[in-house]
C-alpha cells in the first residue's frame, strides 16, 4: 500500500513537472516576437548606398575586340611587346560617368593598376598617368579621372572567376613555352589557391 502511495506521488510530481515545462514554453512563444526571414528583415530601401553608377562589363565581343584593338594601334609596339605579363588581365567596360568604353590593360597580378583608356567619339584618351608611359602621343582627358574608374578595378579585384582563367591561361601558355609539367602544375596548383578553386 505505502509502495503504491509513492508511486502516485511520483506521478504528481512528474505531472507537475511536465505541466511547468509545457507553460514555460506556451508563455514563451506567446511573448517571444516572430522570427522574419532574413529578406523581410534586410530594409534596402533605407539603406545609405552611395548613387555610383554599377560597374558595367562590355560583353558584345565584336564590340570588345572593336575597342581593344582600336587601343592597340595607339600603343607604341616596342613597349607593348616588352610589356608581356603586364597585359595578361585587358577588359572592356562602360565608362561609369558619360559616353564611350573603358579599356584597361593590367596584370592578374594587380588587376586594379596598370593603363586605363577612354574610348569616346573614336578617339583614344589616356586616363591613368601610367597610360601615356605606352604611347606618349596619347593624349590625355580631363572629362574622367583614374579615380572615377576605381569601382572597375574594385570589380577586377574581386572578379575572382575571371581572374582564375586567366590565371589558367598563364598556364598553359608555360607549355608553349617549353617549361616542364611540373613548372605547369605548380601555375594551376597557384592559381587555385589564389582565387579559393
Amino acid at each position: 500500500m505505502e509502495g503504491a502511495t509513492n508511486q502516485s506521488k511520483n506521478r504528481k510530481v512528474i505531472l507537475v513537472v511536465v505541466l511547468f515545462i509545457l507553460g514555460i514554453l506556451f508563455f514563451k512563444g506567446m511573448f517571444t516576437p516572430e522570427q522574419k526571414p532574413v529578406a523581410e528583415v534586410l530594409d534596402t530601401e533605407n539603406w545609405n548606398l552611395p548613387e555610383a553608377n554599377p560597374v558595367v562589363r562590355i560583353t558584345n565581343k565584336k564590340e570588345r575586340e572593336a575597342a581593344i584593338e582600336k587601343v592597340y594601334a595607339t600603343i607604341d609596339d616596342a613597349f607593348w611587346d616588352r610589356l608581356g605579363i603586364g597585359k595578361s588581365y585587358i577588359d572592356v567596360y562602360q565608362n561609369p560617368i558619360g559616353d564611350g568604353v573603358i579599356v584597361w590593360i593590367g596584370a592578374i597580378a594587380s588587376p586594379n593598376a596598370g593603363y586605363v583608356y577612354l574610348i569616346s567619339n573614336n578617339e583614344v584618351y589616356a586616363v591613368s598617368g601610367d597610360t601615356t608611359v605606352l604611347s606618349p602621343q596619347v593624349q590625355s582627358t580631363s572629362s574622367i579621372s583614374f579615380s572615377d574608374v576605381k569601382d572597375i578595378g574594385i570589380f577586377r579585384v574581386n572578379d575572382k572567376a575571371t581572374l582564375y582563367t586567366l590565371c589558367l591561361k598563364d598556364a598553359e601558355s608555360f607549355r608553349a613555352d617549353g617549361l616542364v609539367e611540373k613548372r605547369i602544375k605548380e601555375k594551376v596548383d597557384d592559381c587555385k589557391a589564389r582565387f579559393g578553386r
